[in-house]
């Protein structure tokens, strides 16, 4: 089956343009031509729509119509854009903006039409969210200068801008500014619900997925269910092609709030309608199968989970030789052999993620130190240290950071992945030293350690998609735990040294460890289970003394999130910090209690205590 399968749902908003305008005498063959191309492009039938367009060209030029010209022009770009010829489609494309500037001006709707279509095509095809956005904003300018006359964009036309930037900057991870656009599409849509043109249960779905970016579950429920709704209504009650992303999207919802068997029903249903309208070839099969297998690996039901990635992987190795997300499915295979105990099996797989991924991508790209931190984490676990470092440093060089040191952060982009690979890193230095005694080993740990909390603090002045933010809570709390024990091995419980961290001042020991898990709870208002270290908990009343408890839903322990009594430890940390001339003032500002507290406790611990 061609590939216009794939492409017939990636952009309903997709402006055709083919038809012209009345500032050009309508020739009645010429609109046959139009027509007929059209027909063939929605049905599918490319090499017929591309005779057909070539046909209208030579007609257009023998009897001087430029405007029709153009409308082949563009319609030889629609058919190229199906086919992933990205340059050819982009190029025909500019063709067609070339004679509608020309013959209308630069400030005309059907040169923003135009515009709107090369923003589409190098959106998807070129994945570039930057240039397609600078085709849009081109395109609403235009727009914003075309309300005299009969010239003018049409409200849909505004809504389909909008609702195109929003998809520009979700691409970009800018998920405000997605929302205030796709707010302005719906502000436009919303007013005719019952007129499927305006294709409101589509920007629904936009706004579901943005809302589950950002880790707003209900919100997400209730904008999708709004989009089934709605797709159903216009349809009366027939299921439709358009639902299987609606269903994608809800199968993701329920997965995040861990209802495994409603998620797995949603992806069991796109599933379906993929075959009983697409005959198994919908683009999205190979992410639906791989959703699959991740929840079934996480239930452990490991046969069904390998059943998924395997149909992942077979998809999408059939359909495109080579699909980014293939090695995606290698790796889950390779953790589910780990699981087993097939070592062998498990390296087979792994090795063949690493050939795929360093046969496609270059040196520095971040498919590549995704699959070298899955497989350092892997030689990591076997005890295999050695073998576990190599893999983090290639993962590291793969983000762009040349050498373990503080200065080459700068020439990395500071990620989770980075974070990641960089406490790895650290820890097996650390094990190392426990296995050892080397000291070399450990001064390598904290060394490591410490150029990762400077890539937690810069990463803390960056926007973070929510999953992104739960992922750096993870990884700063391993790094904290794993920190924290290696300065202890080098200073030892009772020291007064402090430890120089990433040329930030010295802090006494153990300190700003603690104080770095608590920061990113409250910043991030994310607490998890204390027992399962689970985020999906729930509040659940107080204790007499007031102090909120919640009850997991992963493994149904329950218990205080945090008491408000004042830990020994913590107390002691308060005086510690005091004997290195801290204020009573400026340790109330720092522990967050009152200074009269702070003397309290001075005066209690190291009586008598000079305070300054």
């Amino acid at each position: 089956m061609n590939q216009f399968i794939f492409r017939l749902l990636l952009f309903p908003l997709f402006v055709l343009c083919l038809k012209t305008a009345a500032a050009q005498p309508t020739d009645s063959s010429a609109e046959r031509l139009v027509e007929k191309a059209d027909f063939f492009i929605n049905n599918g039938m490319l090499d017929s729509a591309i005779e057909y367009g070539h046909t209208l060209m030579d007609y257009a030029r023998q009897n001087n119509l430029p405007l029709y010209e153009s409308s082949a022009w563009s319609l030889l770009g629609i058919v190229a854009y199906h086919q992933g010829n990205m340059d050819e489609a982009i190029a025909q494309q500019d063709s067609a903006l070339s004679i509608r500037q020309r013959y209308y001006g630069a400030i005309h709707p059907q040169v923003a039409s135009s515009l709107s279509n090369i923003g589409a095509m190098i959106l998807d095809l070129k994945g570039d969210p930057e240039a397609a956005l600078k085709r849009y904003i081109e395109a609403l300018d235009i727009c914003n200068n075309c309300k005299v006359g009969k010239d003018t964009c049409t409200n849909n036309f505004f809504a389909a801008l909008f609702n195109n930037i929003g998809n520009a900057q979700m691409d970009r991870n800018n998920f405000e500014e997605a929302e205030k656009e796709y707010m302005k599409a719906y502000a436009i849509r919303s007013q005719f619900p019952n007129d499927p043109k305006y294709k409101l249960a589509h920007l629904l779905n936009n706004i579901g997925t943005l809302k589950l970016e950002t880790g707003h579950t209900s919100s997400a429920r209730d904008y999708l269910l709004s989009a089934q709704s709605l797709y159903l209504q216009w349809n009366k009650g027939e299921v439709t092609p358009d639902l299987i992303q609606v269903f994608m999207n809800l199968g993701a919802v329920e997965n995040l709030e861990y209802n495994r068997e409603a998620a797995q029903q949603y992806f069991f249903r796109a599933l379906e309608l993929g075959d009983k309208f697409y005959e198994g070839q919908y683009l999205e099969f190979g992410k639906i199968n791989y959703n699959l297998g991740v929840m079934f690996s996480e239930i452990n039901a490991l046969s069904e989970a390998e059943k998924h990635y395997h149909a992942a992987y077979d998809f999408w190795e059939t359909n495109f030789g080579f699909h980014p997300d293939q090695t995606t499915a290698l790796l889950g295979l390779a953790t589910l052999a780990a699981k087993r105990g097939e070592g062998e099996e498990a390296l087979r797989l792994f090795q063949k993620a690493e050939m795929l991924d360093e046969a496609n991508f270059p040196e520095k790209h971040i498919r590549r130190a995704n699959t070298y931190n899955q497989i350092g984490g892997y030689y990591s676990k076997k005890g295999d240290r050695t073998a576990a470092r190599a893999y983090f440093l290639k993962q590291l060089t793969a983000l762009g950071m040349e050498e373990v040191r503080l200065g080459a952060i700068a020439q990395s982009l500071p990620s989770n992945l980075l974070l990641a690979g960089l406490t790895n890193l650290g820890h097996t230095h650390f094990q190392d030293y426990k296995d050892t005694k080397d000291d070399s080993q450990l001064d390598a740990a904290l060394r490591v350690f410490a150029i990762a909390d400077s890539v937690v603090s810069k990463l803390r002045e960056t926007k973070l998609s929510f999953n992104e933010q739960n992922e750096l809570l993870r990884d700063a709390r391993a790094l904290a735990e794993w920190a924290m024990l290696a300065e202890l091995a080098k200073y030892g419980p009772t020291s007064e040294r402090v430890f120089n961290r990433s040329e930030q001042g010295s802090v006494i020991l153990g300190v700003i460890w603690y104080f770095c898990v608590k920061l990113y709870e409250m910043v991030l208002d994310v607490k998890c289970c204390h027992k399962c270290g689970s985020e999906h908990i729930v509040k659940n009343g107080s204790n007499a003394s007031g102090n909120p408890k919640y009850k997991c839903k992963a493994c149904g322990f329950g218990g205080v999130f945090q008491t408000l009594r004042k830990s020994e430890e913590f107390k002691e940390m308060v005086v510690r910090a005091a004997q290195e001339r801290s204020s009573s003032r400026g340790l109330a500002r720092t522990f967050g209690i009152s200074h009269q507290t702070a003397l309290r406790w001075i005066k209690k611990k190291r009586s008598p205590f000079p305070t300054s």
